[in-house]
């Protein structure tokens, strides 16, 4: 079967690693792991997966596996770190669930990236903590757990999980009866199992490949505020509760589906905490089922998206390049940059003292040569300031026309022209052609500096009109 595991690095550095099984083609499924766990969790056929079309990707959260830990990060910081994964794999639109310590994350995403996720699901997934009766029906267990997470500080958490930590690495048979203590008869059945045992022994022994830092930090998280109003998540969301879990109880469940406008109740009796393994592909196929065949569909191989994004690097011989690293003058400046994106004005050719006025130049951050190497989220991007630079060109610099032009004859790194054609330029000049023409309006570098500000201030009130309510 078809499976990746590999890693990315994030805008500010940070290393996250995942995997992806099942159909790689298929309909993306983000799963959110719980606690202690890692991106290797997962149900041991994978042939359930790939039977249903879904593209299942599990990223390692920050201090766990080979994520790079963050020591000041919160719930609401992780659902950026998954809109990075998705840019990076090319995927626009992606469903999500998450299992135990993983339901708060989901909650996060949920709220904070309505536009990109099509439905998610909370598997077994706690709560808020910070309410009147969190605890109720929990094992005495986790009951202690729980409030030791929440009472004690961070320094003083270290001891234990560190003991729990080391005990996963060395002894995992004796980590996992003593994981099995604080669960149900129906998940000790589960866990006698041979095929569910070893792979829980192995996502929970890579979880600390670090050591215990992510845990201590994520148990402050979990039992934390969470930083936002479950009433404002517009995304429908899927609950899957067991009445026999004592470690997350049905009532966790209930409170979330009291709180979130759009849910799908699946209160099933007896089960436990891992009931996740009996109801794997029932939970995916509730999240893509309805799901057009091109969501998440990209117009190249998703292994050539991840090298592209992650492992090339800017070409040092490329002026392009060399311009977005600050190695080339620009004139008038970067109009627009962002982490995907580098806009200007076209540059005055050596030996002249102008350039044609309002060529304009909007080049992908990597080091690509055409539209077909586009991640969706670099195609999007381009698009929208496509569209912001010609209404600004149209209304604000009296010109008749604006041209986009994609040529790449000469340069391998991909570059999309925006070119206005001014008033009175004879037919035989238009197109590619409009600078060639004698009389055309033609700038120095004060003068193309002002045009950038003008072009550069309307881009800003679009922005800023997009933002606003109604």
């Amino acid at each position: 079967m078809p499976e990746k595991d590999t890693t990315i690095t994030l805008r500010d550095g940070r290393i996250m690693a995942y995997t992806e099984h099942g159909d790689l083609s298929g309909k993306p499924v983000f799963f959110i792991h719980g606690n202690p766990s890692s991106r290797l969790m997962r149900h041991p056929d994978e042939t359930i997966v790939e039977k249903l079309g879904a593209r299942v990707i599990t990223p390692d959260r920050p201090g766990y596996g080979r994520s790079t830990f963050h020591p000041t990060r919160t719930l609401l910081d992780y659902p950026d770190d998954i809109a990075q994964l998705a840019d990076a794999l090319g995927i626009e639109k992606f469903a999500i669930f998450g299992v135990s310590a993983g339901g708060p994350y989901t909650a996060a995403c949920a709220y904070k990236l309505p536009d990109r996720i099509t439905k998610a699901a909370i598997v077994s997934g706690a709560a808020p903590m910070n309410r009147r009766g969190a605890f109720e029906g929990m094992h005495q267990a986790w009951k202690t757990a729980f409030r030791a997470s929440r009472d004690l500080p961070g320094w003083m958490l270290r001891a234990p999980l560190w003991i729990q930590s080391q005990s996963a690495n060395r002894t995992p048979e004796q980590a996992l009866t003593n994981f099995a203590s604080m669960l149900t008869d129906a998940d000790r059945e589960k866990l006698g199992r041979p095929e569910i045992k070893d792979r829980v022994m192995l996502s929970r022994a890579e979880s600390t490949r670090q050591g215990h830092k992510g845990w201590v930090h994520e148990a402050k998280i979990i039992m934390s505020a969470w930083g936002f109003k479950l009433e404002k998540i517009t995304v429908p969301v899927h609950l899957w509760y067991w009445e026999g879990d004592e470690a997350i109880p049905p009532q966790m469940g209930h409170y979330l589906e009291s709180k979130i406008p759009n849910t799908s109740g699946h209160f099933f009796p007896g089960g436990g905490h891992l009931s996740i393994y009996d109801y794997w592909g029932d939970i995916i196929e509730a999240l893509i089922a309805d799901e057009p065949a091109w969501v998440g569909t990209n117009p190249i191989e998703p292994e050539q998206v991840v090298q592209l994004n992650v492992e090339d690097k800017p070409d040092d011989h490329c002026f392009i390049c060399q311009k977005h690293r600050g190695d080339t003058a620009v004139p008038g400046g970067a109009i627009y940059e962002d982490d995907l994106i580098f806009i200007s004005h076209a540059g005055i050719d050596t030996g002249q003292t102008t350039a044609y006025l309002g060529a304009l130049l909007i080049e992908p951050k990597r080091h690509i040569p055409s539209l077909a190497s586009l991640t969706n989220a670099e195609a999007r991007r381009i698009g929208l300031y496509v569209a912001h630079l010609s209404r600004a060109l149209q209304k604000g610099e009296n010109v008749e026309h604006v041209y986009q032009f994609v040529t790449g004859h000469h340069v391998p790194h991909l570059h999309v022209w925006v070119v206005p054609r001014y008033p009175n330029t004879p037919p035989e000049y238009w197109g590619m052609k409009v600078d060639e023409w004698p009389d055309a309006p033609r700038g120095d570098a004060e003068e193309i500096a002002a045009l950038c500000e003008r072009i550069r201030a309307s881009i800003q009130l679009e922005v800023i009109g997009e933002q606003m309510p109604g």
